[in-house]
């Protein structure tokens, strides 16, 4: 009995070089010098870390994923005669692609563990290595260009889920009284907050109101899962904060482990790189 083949979520991005560039160095010089074989950055208390990558076609493939102790193990040591409190390591992996001189690329999703929105606030940290100035910041959206929180709202019924993730702002707080209120009781320097109700969600209440006021001055990220009603009835939609768009995939052939293989996705990125070429420059014949 034939089965169908596993399938892999994978999400399309934009790398936008920063405003000012470099007299040193190119933007695809930037990229494969920040995100190399043994890059590492921490992002929300977890260490990413960049391993084995290649250039082939132009396209930048390799795998990224963090790594740390999630808990403690009771095991039989035959020396001792006892059971000894061993740390569990914990980590995952997923896959990427980045077309150096298009500078487009694919993120494979792996949730739960693993989240498109995660994987590129880590990319993000690599690529700006520390700066602050602002038109020297490289950024990644989504490929489908960004649109407005408020402007996805309409599209949809009622929101079903929000997934927030929130930090202390540096230097101060604005206009969030309750979120500092709660932040600073509880003396925590990040909360993550599920809702969920079927009956839809009320996005008009103060906490998520300011919420999102924190996380549009760069204190965090949310993502939003509504329900949208069309001729073919009803169907989940997510906007993400992270990317500031509606999370739209592909999906490709997945291995048994559920990764995506890098030659798969790398013929993927290659084919839409070529494909938006062509549509570019049949748009620029036009005018």
């Amino acid at each position: 009995m034939s089965t169908k083949p596993r399938k892999g979520r994978v999400y399309p991005i934009r790398l936008v070089p920063p405003m000012s560039e470099s007299l040193f160095s190119t933007p695809r010089d930037e990229i494969e010098e920040t995100i190399r074989r043994g890059a590492r950055v921490e992002s929300y208390k977890r260490e990413w870390r960049v391993g084995r990558t290649e250039v082939v076609d132009d396209v930048l493939t390799g795998r990224i994923g963090f790594s740390g102790h999630s808990g403690i193990a009771e095991l039989w040591d035959d020396d001792e005669k006892d059971f000894l409190d061993e740390p569990i390591a914990r980590g995952l992996t997923t896959t990427f692609a980045i077309h150096l001189d298009r500078r487009l690329g694919y993120i494979q999703d792996r949730k739960p563990d693993i989240t498109v929105d995660a994987v590129i606030r880590a990319l993000t940290l690599m690529l700006n290595n520390g700066r602050k100035e602002k038109d020297t910041i490289w950024s990644i959206e989504s490929r489908q260009g960004t649109r407005n929180l408020q402007e996805w709202l309409r599209t949809v019924k009622r929101v079903t889920r929000v997934s927030l993730v929130v930090k202390e702002p540096n230097p101060n707080w604005q206009g969030v009284h309750d979120l500092k209120e709660m932040m600073e009781a509880a003396e925590a320097e990040t909360v993550r907050v599920e809702m969920e109700s079927d009956r839809g969600i009320n996005m008009n209440s103060q906490f998520l109101t300011e919420t999102q006021i924190h996380i549009d001055r760069g204190y965090g990220d949310a993502r939003y899962t509504g329900v949208r009603e069309d001729e073919n009835g009803e169907h989940q939609s997510t906007f993400n904060t992270s990317v500031g768009v509606e999370e739209l995939n592909d999906e490709l052939v997945a291995q048994e482990n559920g990764e995506v293989d890098q030659s798969t996705l790398r013929s993927h990125l290659v084919r839409t790189a070529a494909s938006e070429e062509t549509v570019s420059g049949e748009r620029d014949t036009s005018t």
